[in-house]
């Protein structure tokens, strides 16, 4: 007999809708039949929110920012980037773009089950994260033989969302298909802004957006522990970048749209018995990623005639596969092996260029154990190796650019100890690390740069200390981390001068050693009998060896407190109170003020079917950018509704 504290965490690691105890799930919503967590549980408003941005404000030891130069909202987890932190879709992880980051305001909160941030170590995970940790998006499975719900809003900035989603639940299995569509035209400034970018509550120039996203899903269980699920998703969007509006002297207005932002993946995952205690579990899986870019001469975007105007189309492409077999050799000791080969692919056109194109091909393998001492102790342990092959470099540029192979050795070991009182402490030791993209090792970033084929991986070593409560009236967390990164990647700006074109260009290099340490805090109580606060702190310090860099989109401090009232029959108030610090922008500089922001939801619901609500985001009209010379959009309304049927 398993005892029930380990025999949770076993299911979690292995249930693809399941999460291990201690991460952090924000609810994407309320619809009846579906595996959705409660939509009042006082997050805010996250579930209204058009894209996954909006339901991870407060989630420990994550900040959102701005790759102002592309448009992109990007993240880092306790200060390491998406690049150190895998994005993973239905346990699918997805490409990273080779130009930017993985942008997650391109990804619609609707139709997602949960949007889990896992900071630092993952138990189970072995090959699957990063040294940030992971972000999970899950779609999850129908939970009634028939359920569907629909969505319109209405908002600021012509904004205009449609959406639905159906799903059928059978004995031999399910399926289930979701499409949303987002549109907005443009945002405005805060009238407290007077800047470049116009007065105060003007239109915010090029910063339209359009997103069409939809998935479909099927499952078949013949029996009891089998199953297989075949799923495919989709988007079809286009964006519009801001124009520079800072007093940078060296940065230079982009004028650029992307007409194409295309993805499309595909995965089948199986499940099955393998002896009596043990379980097998393939995965295949492929994701395609291509954009078109359009740079033109001025804000007119239709004048093409300077060497800086041009279109360039770029496709992303990762097939990968995976193996996961579990066995208990003794009811209370359970052993993991997983076997993983992934291979990316890049190539990038531009009319009267040739072809540039790159290769890179990942395998590893992991093994762990974990032993669980009747209801009070758990032990993990475990090893995994990595190794990167890059086995092709088509640059015109550079000749013989390949960069050699490279191999990363990640052990951890875990421990838990849980009181009768509710209370959990866990001190876990891991090393981890990540190969540098091919973007960094070989990209020339517009002739505004110089490729570095030879960087060699991040090695980093962590540890972290958390301690945990869970009652019916509150629950509380609070971890203490620390992480040492060896030969960290960094894009260093302007780094070296070409005297031919008389300008400085950046390089991605090894800038030595980087030490990041702080603190999470978070906690929930229900203070009376109408009323639920939540309230997440954070603080983070990273510590380079150059002097000369500083740590980009990782601010000091954050925070965020929400609240939920509920004192009269179907009516809900959220009001919500973010908070970050200063930050930078580039390694060179480019800081940016801290901010304050408050926001507020309106929920009614004449009948358990239906719902309006109302959401103010930035609701005093704080005037803010989380990158330098790109304002963020001031007061915003938008109007929702649904319908479950």
């Amino acid at each position: 007999m398993v005892s029930c504290g380990f025999a949770c965490g076993f299911a979690a690691a292995q249930d693809p809708a399941a999460f291990e105890l201690g991460e952090v799930v924000v609810r994407a919503g309320e619809t009846a039949g579906w595996r959705l967590g409660p939509g009042r549980s006082g997050d805010g408003g996250a579930g209204l929110a058009p894209d996954v941005t909006g339901a991870l404000r407060g989630a420990p030891g994550f900040a959102l920012g701005r790759d102002g130069s592309r448009n992109e909202t990007i993240f880092t987890l306790r200060g390491f980037d998406s690049r150190s932190t895998p994005v993973y879709l239905d346990g699918i992880p997805l490409a990273q773009p080779y130009d930017g980051s993985v942008d997650l305001a391109r990804w619609p909160l609707w139709g997602l089950d949960y949007v889990a941030v896992r900071p630092g170590f993952t138990d189970g995970a072995l090959l699957r994260e990063g040294p940030g940790g992971q972000l999970a998006l899950v779609s999850g499975i129908p939970t009634a033989p028939r359920a569907g719900a629909a969505r319109l809003g209405l908002g600021d900035g012509e904004r205009l969302l449609g959406a639905y989603r159906f799903g059928i639940r059978e004995p031999a299995g399910f399926s289930q298909a979701d499409l949303a569509y987002f549109r907005q035209d443009h945002f405005r400034l805060s009238r407290a802004y007077d800047g470049p970018a116009g007065s105060g509550g003007a239109r915010r120039v090029n910063s339209g957006r359009t997103d069409l996203a939809g998935r479909l899903k099927a499952g078949w269980t013949p029996a009891a522990h089998s199953e297989l699920t075949v799923g495919y998703h989709f988007q079809r969007a286009s964006k519009e970048q801001p124009p520079y509006a800072g007093a940078d002297p060296f940065e230079r207005p982009r004028y650029w749209r992307w007409p194409q932002w295309d993805r499309d993946g595909a995965f089948v995952v199986g499940r099955a018995p393998c002896g009596p205690n043990g379980w097998l579990q393939p995965r295949l899986y492929w994701d395609r990623f291509e954009n078109t870019l359009a740079a033109y001469d001025d804000a007119s975007y239709t004048t093409r005639l300077s060497p800086r105007s041009f279109t360039s189309v770029h496709r992303d492409t990762r097939l990968g596969a995976n193996l996961d077999v579990g066995r208990f050799v003794h009811p209370d000791l359970l052993v993991q092996a997983q076997l993983d080969w992934r291979q990316d692919r890049h190539r990038e056109t531009q009319p009267g260029q040739p072809a540039r194109a790159y290769t890179d091909q990942l395998g590893g393998a992991g093994l762990a154990a974990a032993y669980a001492a009747g209801t009070v102790w758990e032990l993990r342990a475990g090893l995994a190796w990595q190794r990167l092959d890059p086995r092709d470099a088509t640059n015109p540029g550079l000749a013989n650019q390949a960069a050699g192979a490279a191999e990363l050795y990640q052990p951890h070991a875990r421990v838990t100890y849980r009181l009768a009182s509710g209370d959990q402490w866990a001190l876990g030791l891991s090393e981890s690390g990540r190969f540098p993209t091919q973007k960094e090792r070989y990209a020339f970033r517009l002739d505004d740069g110089l490729p570095n084929p030879g960087l060699q991986p991040e090695r980093v070593r962590r540890g972290e200390l958390s301690w945990q409560r869970r009652q019916p009236q509150h629950e509380a967390r609070l971890t203490i981390f620390a992480a040492e990164v060896r030969d960290a990647i960094r894009l260093v700006d302007r780094a070296v001068f070409k005297p031919e074109t008389g300008a400085y260009v950046s390089q991605v290099r090894n800038v030595g050693r980087a030490i990041h340490y702080g603190v999470e805090a978070s906690g929930a109580r229900r203070v009376a009998r109408d009323w639920t606060l939540r309230v997440q702190v954070d603080y983070l310090e990273i510590e380079l060896d150059d002097a000369a860099l500083v740590a980009v989109q990782a601010p000091r401090w954050r925070g965020r407190l929400t609240a939920a009232w509920e004192g009269l029959p179907h009516w809900r108030i959220e009001p919500g109170l973010s908070a970050a610090d200063a930050r930078y922008a580039r390694t060179d500089g480019g800081r940016v003020s801290g901010h304050w922001l408050a926001d507020m939801t309106l929920r009614w619901l004449p009948t358990p079917d239906d719902e309006l609500a109302l959401q103010i985001e930035n609701l005093l009209d704080e005037n803010y950018a989380l990158y330098e010379g790109y304002p963020e959009a001031g007061r915003q309304a938008w109007l929702v509704y649904t319908r479950r049927h």
